[in-house]
């Protein structure tokens, strides 16, 4: 069994009710002990999570229906949280946001959207949640970008299918990045540590092909599976990554290595 290694130890997971990595992300913390916190824009999506998490674990889990693509939504979520917690240990920026079209098809409001979700509001976290951390002199701050954010994609995987990555979801990933290097050095005085995660594909029964593809590209020859970034998390969350500020741990199997 795992070592409790944040009981007592209050942790924020935005998207923490969504798709993708989201389920392993909040299945460690609680399996390390974590009052849990999540955030998710869908109430249905957030109630069917916390059921579950409550029924499977004794730990305690708290959950928020946020939308964050406005500062106000942001910094009321904020105000919540810290009156009832006081304290918080661990920020994780998990929400993310896409849209599936083409450079030639995509809107400028749609453009602008997508950086709110994936950039701005996780900006707005970081820097609301530090005031808290800078009291107590101690906090991790944990950035998910995607191994977007560091190659362009091999369009040539996705075929005639609508799974292509566009432009805006690498170009926020990116960003995140770098987000997560200055704010290192900015919050290092305070014993704040920021880092980040970039994922690889994660399987979910996509298209047989597009798995081919993708699988023949990876020299581990697979993609991600259900367990396969919660590794990261318990470092980057807990006291064994006290030395450790301003990475970017890259979990893909060595897609990037190409």
């Amino acid at each position: 069994m795992k070592l409790k290694k944040l009981n007592n130890k209050n942790v924020i997971v935005t998207g923490g009710a969504g798709d993708g990595y989201a389920d392993q992300i909040t299945d460690i913390l609680c399996k390390l002990g974590a009052n849990l916190i999540i955030t998710s824009r869908s109430n249905s999506k957030l109630k069917k999570r916390l059921s579950f998490l409550k029924k499977k674990y004794t730990n305690k889990v708290f959950g928020y229906n946020v939308i964050l693509d406005k500062e106000k939504n942001i910094k009321d979520f904020v105000n919540k949280i810290q009156k009832k917690f006081n304290k918080i240990d661990v920020l994780i920026n998990n929400a993310s946001g896409n849209v599936l079209k083409s450079v030639e098809k995509v809107s400028v409001k749609e453009w602008d959207h997508i950086i709110r979700i994936n950039l701005t509001a996780n900006f707005i976290l970081s820097r609301e949640i530090s005031k808290i951390m800078k009291k107590y002199k101690y906090g991790k701050i944990i950035n998910i970008s995607s191994i977007y954010g560091v190659v362009s994609p091999n369009h040539e995987i996705y075929g005639k299918s609508k799974l292509n990555s566009p432009l805006i979801y690498g170009l926020t990933k990116s960003g995140i990045i770098y987000m997560t290097k200055y704010l290192a050095t900015y919050f290092a005085k305070y014993k704040i540590n920021v880092n980040c995660i970039s994922p690889g594909g994660l399987f979910n029964k996509q298209e047989k092909n597009f798995v081919k593809k993708y699988i023949n590209l990876t020299p581990l020859r697979r993609m991600a599976n259900s367990k396969d970034i919660q590794g990261a998390i318990e470092l980057l969350s807990s006291r064994q990554s006290d030395y450790i500020t301003g990475q970017n741990i890259i979990v893909d199997g060595g897609w990037t290595l190409h």
